[in-house]
């Protein structure tokens, strides 16, 4: 029995040139936070009053921390402005 396919058997990924390609480093799993157990609620301001321009942010009532725009990745729960 040849060499190269003795080693082909024991492992299928081998081929019969010997090449095992390499896992690509582009594709790899994004973790994901572990959910706070926290409420987050989205309170409105008013940025400028001629262009009526809006702005949001998101209030913890755990720790009372705001963040702009967007709730924190792994928020709990979320109660939007138009919930309220």
């Amino acid at each position: 029995m040849r060499r190269n396919s003795l080693s082909a058997k024991k492992n299928p990924e081998r081929k019969q040139s010997g090449f095992v390609p390499k896992k690509s480093k582009k594709h790899v799993a994004k973790v994901l936070k572990p959910a706070d157990d926290d409420t987050w609620v989205e309170h409105i301001v008013i940025i400028d009053e001629k262009s009526k321009k809006l702005r949001s942010y998101f209030k913890s009532e755990k720790t009372n921390k705001c963040i702009w725009d967007e709730p924190p990745t792994g928020a709990s729960k979320i109660i939007l402005a138009s919930e309220k």
